[in-house]
């Protein structure tokens, strides 16, 4: 019996060695048939089709492991892209189109997702690489962007989603990036600091808090990297200490990710099919904060950064100090684009028509309240703040929980007395 229970447990190792070392190996090959029977192999030493190689990789660069190597058929062609390793800079989405014993080499661009991305019914792909910092906070090098679309059996370049992306992202649109010295790219003002004077402050399209970036997010101040932003993408704020502040930006999710609760490292974040960014870890999602389900889930992704990456103009704060600082009466007429793009909420207190905005996502008591705007028949004449306002004739005074009221012009005291009282009472009891 102890000859058989020996056997025995030496075939479990063995198999279990087998097993083990099986599991640790992850695939090398990857397989696709297109529906005209051709069999496509991928290896790190190239491309065959139906066993014959056509395309050679002079490196094992190839991230066999990504969702992105992928097999599409459009008008009667079929294409092939694989993800190839870039480090230092990102990722590569090489492109083949297949034929009987043939891989052409169609593009090579920046990785991203292939999707519909600007809305025309047809796939596109692309995106833009890491540009180096330039050493002037109101200046930076342009980020040339590149995409390609798929439409009618051929890949073609995508001269209008370029064009748009472009100027999301630098403000402005340069067919021809390259310096002088036909090195990329040339010095551009950041957008932000060259439009702060030029486009209106009541243009509801730029009435966000924006990122000044590359700006990286972390896990606590000074804590762990979580994620990077691209330049001028749309974030919300907290207030907070030691010049960093709580912040939040909206993401799309996989069906996956909002089951799991979890991003992986190295995926490019999105946000309405924009690319925004890029996680530099793994990053947990809070359950609460996952909005939707399925293919329409999205999220809140959390976190803090500098307030220096943070353009201040696009403050609430700082474009409410601007108005005020041009003189005009504010009435609600010429208030509406700003409180219209910052959300504001309409309230009332007693009496007072007001216009309530609350710290980012952050339901509750103290804290939770940031901007209340008041009105006297139509005319703004206070506003309750947790931030600075800036330098104003009429010097804020204290409330309760740390907020300050900051008096609009000059008004009746009797009107001041009364509407303080109100204000104190309705932070005291606000929940």
């Amino acid at each position: 019996m102890s000859i058989i229970l020996q056997r025995l447990t030496l075939s479990i190792l063995t198999a279990l060695s087998l097993l083990a070392g099986f599991a640790q190996n992850k695939p090398r090959t990857l397989n696709f048939h297109t529906s005209r029977g051709l069999a496509i192999k991928v290896d790190s030493l190239g491309v065959y089709i139906n066993n014959k190689k056509v395309h050679r990789f002079d490196t094992e660069d190839l991230i066999f492991h990504s969702r992105r190597n992928r097999l599409i058929e459009n008008g009667g062609t079929s294409f092939l892209f694989l993800e190839i390793d870039g480090r230092p800079n990102l990722n590569r989405l090489v492109g083949f189109r297949i034929s009987s014993g043939k891989a052409d080499s169609m593009v090579d661009v920046v990785s991203s997702d292939i999707v519909d991305m600007d809305g025309d019914g047809y796939l596109e792909f692309g995106g833009r690489d890491l540009t180096e910092g330039y050493p002037s906070e109101d200046s930076m090098y342009y980020i040339p962007t590149e995409y390609y679309e798929i439409r009618n059996g051929t890949i073609r370049y995508d001269s209008s989603l370029t064009k748009e992306r472009d100027i999301w992202i630098n403000g402005v649109y340069l067919p021809h990036p390259l310096d002088t010295d036909h090195n990329c790219c040339k010095v551009i003002l950041k957008p932000g600091k060259k439009h702060v004077d030029s486009v209106p402050l009541m243009h509801p399209a730029i009435l966000s808090e924006r990122v000044d970036g590359p700006a990286n997010i972390r896990a606590t101040a000074k804590g762990r990297l979580l994620f990077t932003l691209y330049d001028n993408i749309p974030v919300y704020t907290m207030d907070s200490s030691d010049k960093w502040c709580a912040m939040g930006v909206f993401v799309d999710l996989s069906k996956e990710e909002s089951h799991k609760f979890m991003i992986q490292q190295d995926r490019y974040l999105y946000w309405k099919d924009r690319e925004i960014g890029k996680t530099l870890t793994k990053v947990s999602i809070d359950p609460i904060d996952i909005i939707g389900e399925g293919d329409k889930a999205y999220a809140i992704l959390r976190g803090y950064t500098s307030v220096q990456n943070i353009k201040s103009q696009t403050m609430p704060e700082n474009a409410l100090y601007r108005l005020i600082q041009q003189g005009t009466p504010l009435t609600l007429v010429r208030l509406h684009d700003f409180l219209e793009g910052f959300q504001f909420i309409p309230t009332q207190m007693e009496g007072y028509k007001t216009f309530q905005l609350d710290e980012f996502c952050e339901p509750g008591p103290a804290g939770a309240l940031r901007l209340i705007l008041a009105f006297d028949h139509d005319k703004l004449f206070a506003i309750v703040h947790h931030r600075a306002l800036g330098p104003l004739p009429n010097k804020p005074s204290p409330l309760a929980r740390g907020y300050q009221l900051t008096i609009i012009g000059s008004q009746p005291a009797t009107l001041v007395s009364d509407f303080t009282t109100k204000v104190n009472t309705f932070i005291s009891h606000a929940d």
